[in-house]
């Protein structure tokens, strides 16, 4: 996991990630170096771009090994550019999924997995604000373990 926020690295920590690096503090050479060797030189099997931040795209690419998958997920606002060298796309052979619309049946699966899962990862640490459903449209109070 790549992130700029310590407090985001914690909580995938929590969560079992068990590489994390912080953008902050390692360059982009420093950040390639360190995945490739966490995967014998191999690469990453999936990057996610889920953060909507242009140079991400690019970086990422780089990051994978030859032959795998690139979701991209983060970048939805229209006229942000970036620059992005295509032939990386050929000469690794990666393919590219992007991910804006789903099926709403898509739903039933996160929310399966949700519902197995619960007790088994810290879901209400990821949570900043509780909204009544019918009640009002005010949030209550930070999360509590009573919730």
């Amino acid at each position: 996991m790549l992130d700029a926020h310590p407090h985001r690295l914690e909580i995938v920590q929590r969560f079992g990630a068990d590489q994390l690096l912080s953008i902050r503090t390692t360059s982009a050479k420093d950040r390639l170096a360190q995945v490739l060797e966490w995967t014998d030189g191999w690469g990453a099997d999936v990057a996610c771009e889920l953060t909507g931040v242009p140079a991400t795209v690019s970086e990422n690419a780089t990051l994978l090994r030859d032959g795998r998958r690139y979701l991209w997920g983060g970048n939805v606002n229209r006229e942000l550019e970036t620059i992005f060298d295509p032939s990386l796309v050929v000469r690794k052979s990666f393919s590219v999924k992007g991910v804006f619309f789903y099926d709403p049946s898509a739903i039933f699966e996160p929310l399966r997995f949700l519902s197995r899962t619960k007790d088994c990862y810290p879901f209400p640490s990821i949570l900043s604000h509780y909204f009544d459903f019918l009640t009002s449209t005010k949030p209550s109070s930070w999360p509590t373990a009573e919730r």
